[in-house]
Parts: structure tokens; C-alpha cells; sequence
């Protein structure tokens, strides 16, 4: 009998066990299957790190479609990237490339925010126009709305208006945020300044840069409303608090600073499966014998114009290195007159470009500066030189200059002797030590993974829990800073204060009273 109770009990717990291990190994249930829209502007360097996150929630399952505003001579390019990487094309309203062109001319060789902001201006009129909202569409039945920053007031207006609250924003610039929320003076955008200012920078961090972003995010929603954008928040740069935001960089690379549940650093976002090499290029970069030096990449991107003086000093690097330089055909014209041996620079209008700054015989990157390419080349452990052209390109290359991950030229200090120096300056020990460090930063952020994983948390159980108490109870300036409890306990201080001067004085008065009676009575 006992022998039977014993086998019973045996029996029980072998069963328990089983189930108990088939529940622990058991798969967890997938995420269901998610509606997105993306919404971009016609920047293609705030395009290319959308594309990349939808790119990753679509590869798991996810249905994800994209519009927003293209260049014309983008638009083949565009579709093809979006097909290739399992994005639905939707309706996209299609710029004159001029229209580019002449933002482009408006920012050029200034990284001011005073000579931005004439080209924000044309730009946003752009976008709001009514050719614009022809492609618009009911965003009421996605599950998840996902814009970059430069679309962020279409994304704010949208969801308002149909109802849609489930929305995310793609930060690149990460000064773009309000400056209420930094504690202590920092960095404004733009502002060339490291966040350690001495007195006079944050005099003019505070007095110039401060007050001038303020204005400009106080002017924003009043054009916006005119141009039919009704739904926006009086405070252009607000928009950042109203819902999760993902920042395409790290802490390393951004100066430290507070940030709100919300935000979350994921650091670069490339495509899963990039383009890979053209066969010719991969043919030239394996040759062998002499034509096996460390190769530089150059790369000025959409928006800077190669002066002859410029593409001379860049050939003359020639004889220590080989070159790869990406160089659109509009502007390869500086070429002709030049000796060029073939066998050293290899010279193509289109260049995937991270698939080239992984390969290993890669040692520097020559750089217009914009955010992407910075990232592709420190996320492969690459040094930058710098030759900024405008917009926050000055402003990443004060950064690199900074951490000491490249060094800068102005377009006009380019030459032979500059940019040899330059490049010998970046062979330094420093600079690889540095760029190893955030290329590892880089990957312990997550990426396009960790970002696409935010996007499926934030739709399974919403974000509410994570809105600061400002935008949940929807506080006022008053109530954000306190002043109306300042004003009472300054009020309190004061009849404190003079209660006890009173007090103090009728003491006074008794003693002296008391003094003078007795003065009085020994007379």
C-alpha cells in the first residue's frame, strides 16, 4: 500500500514537471500583426532612417506603408527602396528638384540658426501647401503612425484630426527638443558650444540662441495654422512630449541631458539588408600588388557642390591612398582636365556607402557631414574628416572635432596641404581608440531592433502610463514652473518679515519705554 501511495506520488510530479517545462519552453506568442504608416519629408537623409525602421517591422510581419514628399529626380529611387524593403508606396507629392536646390543654395556655408531660418521657412510653406495634403490620407485606420522630425507638425495635425493617437516620432536632431525641459544651460541648436560654456558662450547660448529658438518655435504653428494645419500646439517644439520618441544617435556622440520616459536613445537605424558592392567596385577594391593601399571614401551627399579646387586636393591623396569617391554626375564636370590614374580613384555617381565603410580595407572617411553618413562611418570603427557645407552640418562636426572621433575643414580651407595634413592629423591613435568606443555604444543602443521592439510595446499596451504629469493634466506656465506657489511663499516671506520687523520694533519701543521709567524713578 505504502509502495503504491509512493509510485503515486512519483507519477504526479513527473507529470508536473512536464507541463511545467513545456510551458517554460514554450514559444512566446508573436506580436499581432500591425497596420504602420510612415511620414516623411523630402529630406532624404531624414528618409533613409524611417525607411531602415520600417524596414525591420516589416521583415517581421508587420504591414507598413509610407508617404510623404519627394524630389522629382528622387522619386525612381525612392519607390524602388521602399518595394525592395517590403514598404507599400503610397501617394507622395513630388517636388520640383529647384525647389531643393534652391533650400539648399539658402542654407549654404551657414550653420547659423539665423541663416536657417529664411530656408525652415520656404520649407514649411512647401509642405503645408495644398498640393501637399492632395496626397493625404485617413490615418484613422492604422494601428501606428511613425514620423521623422522634419514631419513631425503633419503627424501632430493628422492624428488630431482623425482621432489616431497612436503615434511615434524619429528624432535626428536631438537639440530639437524644448529647452524647458534641461535643468541646467545646454547647448541650444545649432549653437556651437560644448556643454561645458564658459560664461560668455552661455551668455550667448541663453541670450541669442534661447530666445531665438523660442521665437521660431512660437512662429511655426501660427504659419502652420495659416497654410491649414489647424491642429498644433502653441509651442512648436512641444511636439516631442506628446507621444514616444526614438533618437537616432547615443549618448557620446549627444551631449548628456534629461530625458522623459519616452525617449529613448536607439542610436543608428540602417537598412537590415543594404545594398551590397557593384562588381566592378569589389573587383578593384581585391586587386593585388601595389594597388593595395588603405582606401578613403568620399562622399559630399546630396547637397554639396565639388569646386575643381577641391576635387584637385582630393586627388592628390592619390599617392599615399586609394579612393573611392562617390560623385553625382551633375557634378562630375570638375573632373575633366584632371589625371586621374583609375587604378586609385574609383569615381561612381552611387555608392552604399555602409556596405563600402565596412570593408576592411577602409581607414578614413571624407565627409559632408550630414548625421547619416557621421553614423555609418563610426558605427564601422571609421574616423571622419568633416567638410561641412550648412544646416546642422557644422553642428556634427563641431561634435566629431569635440569627442575626438574626426577632425573639420571649411569648404574654402580644403587644399593639398590642408586636407594632407588633415588626414595624417586622423592616422593618430586617439581617433581610432575613440571610434571603437562609440561604435560599440552604437551597437549596444539597439538600432533598428530595439526601435522596432519600442514600436510593438508601445501598440500592445499604449504609452499614457509614460506622459509627465505637464501634458497629462495638461498644465499651464504657471502650474509647469510653480509660480503661483513661489508667489504665495514669497508673500508669506514678506509678512514674515515684516511681522517680525514690527515685532522687532514694538520690542524695541517696550524696552526703551521700560528703560526710561526706570531711568525716571532711580532720578
Amino acid at each position: 500500500m505504502a509502495w503504491s501511495k509512493f509510485l503515486f506520488l512519483i507519477a504526479i510530479f513527473a507529470s508536473n514537471s512536464v507541463a511545467l517545462h513545456k510551458e517554460a519552453t514554450q514559444p512566446q506568442t508573436s506580436h499581432p500583426k500591425l497596420s504602420i504608416l510612415l511620414i516623411h519629408s523630402f529630406f532624404p537623409s531624414h528618409t533613409f532612417p524611417l525607411i531602415s525602421l520600417g524596414a525591420e517591422l516589416a521583415s517581421r510581419g508587420h504591414n507598413v506603408s509610407c508617404f510623404g514628399s519627394v524630389t522629382a529626380d528622387f522619386e525612381t529611387r525612392h519607390k524602388e527602396l521602399l518595394k525592395s524593403n517590403g514598404i507599400n508606396y503610397l501617394n507622395t507629392t513630388l517636388f520640383d528638384t529647384s525647389i531643393f536646390d534652391e533650400f539648399r543654395q539658402m542654407t549654404k556655408d551657414n550653420g547659423t540658426i539665423f541663416g536657417m531660418f529664411p530656408a525652415i521657412i520656404k520649407f514649411l510653406k512647401l509642405f503645408t501647401s495644398e498640393n501637399f495634403y492632395n496626397c493625404s490620407t485617413n490615418v484613422s485606420g492604422f494601428d501606428y503612425i511613425i514620423a521623422e522630425q522634419a514631419a513631425g507638425p503633419l503627424l501632430y495635425d493628422l492624428s488630431s484630426r482623425w482621432n489616431n493617437s497612436n503615434t511615434m516620432l524619429l528624432i535626428l536632431q536631438t537639440e530639437v527638443t524644448p529647452r524647458y525641459l534641461q535643468a541646467w544651460p545646454y547647448p541650444r541648436y545649432l549653437a556651437p558650444f560644448s556643454d561645458n560654456m564658459t560664461f560668455l558662450e552661455r551668455l550667448l547660448n541663453t541670450g541669442v540662441y534661447v530666445i531665438t529658438e523660442q521665437v521660431m518655435s512660437w512662429l511655426f504653428p501660427l504659419l502652420m495654422r495659416f497654410n491649414g494645419l489647424k491642429n498644433m500646439p502653441s509651442d512648436f517644439l512641444s511636439m516631442v512630449v506628446y507621444q514616444p520618441t526614438l533618437h537616432d544617435t547615443v549618448i557620446g556622440l549627444d551631449w548628456p541631458k534629461a530625458i522623459l520616459p519616452l525617449q529613448h536613445y536607439v542610436g543608428p537605424m540602417f537598412l537590415p539588408h543594404p545594398p551590397p558592392l557593384e562588381p566592378s567596385l569589389i573587383n578593384w577594391l581585391e586587386r593585388e600588388g601595389k594597388e593595395t593601399a588603405p582606401v578613403i571614401v568620399i562622399s559630399m551627399g546630396t547637397t554639396a557642390d565639388i569646386t575643381k579646387k577641391m576635387a584637385e586636393a582630393f586627388i592628390s591623396l592619390s599617392s599615399d591612398y586609394r579612393l573611392v569617391w562617390s560623385l553625382r554626375k551633375s557634378n562630375q564636370h570638375v573632373l575633366s582636365g584632371l589625371q586621374i590614374n583609375k587604378s586609385l580613384v574609383h569615381v561612381t555617381p552611387w555608392l552604399s556607402q555602409i556596405t563600402m565603410l565596412k570593408h576592411h580595407s577602409v581607414k578614413l572617411a571624407i565627409l559632408h557631414c550630414g548625421l547619416n553618413g557621421v553614423h555609418e562611418s563610426l558605427y564601422n570603427r571609421v574616423p571622419v574628416l568633416c567638410i561641412p557645407y550648412g544646416i546642422d552640418q557644422h553642428d556634427n562636426a563641431f561634435k566629431l572635432k569635440h569627442f575626438k572621433l574626426g577632425l573639420s575643414l571649411l569648404p574654402h580651407e580644403v587644399n593639398n596641404e590642408t586636407l594632407r595634413n588633415a588626414v595624417t592629423s586622423l592616422q593618430d591613435k586617439v581617433y581610432y581608440d575613440n571610434v571603437n568606443k562609440i561604435s560599440v555604444l552604437f551597437k549596444a543602443a539597439g538600432g533598428v531592433k530595439r526601435g522596432a521592439d519600442l514600436v510593438e510595446l508601445y501598440a500592445e499596451v499604449g504609452y499614457e502610463h509614460g506622459l509627465p504629469s505637464f501634458v497629462r493634466y495638461q498644465w499651464g506656465f504657471i502650474q509647469y514652473y510653480n509660480i503661483d506657489v513661489w508667489i504665495v511663499l514669497g508673500l508669506l516671506l514678506m509678512l514674515s518679515f515684516i511681522g517680525c520687523r514690527k515685532l522687532c520694533k514694538r520690542c524695541c519701543c517696550s524696552r526703551c519705554c521700560m528703560k526710561k521709567e526706570v531711568k525716571r524713578k532711580t532720578e
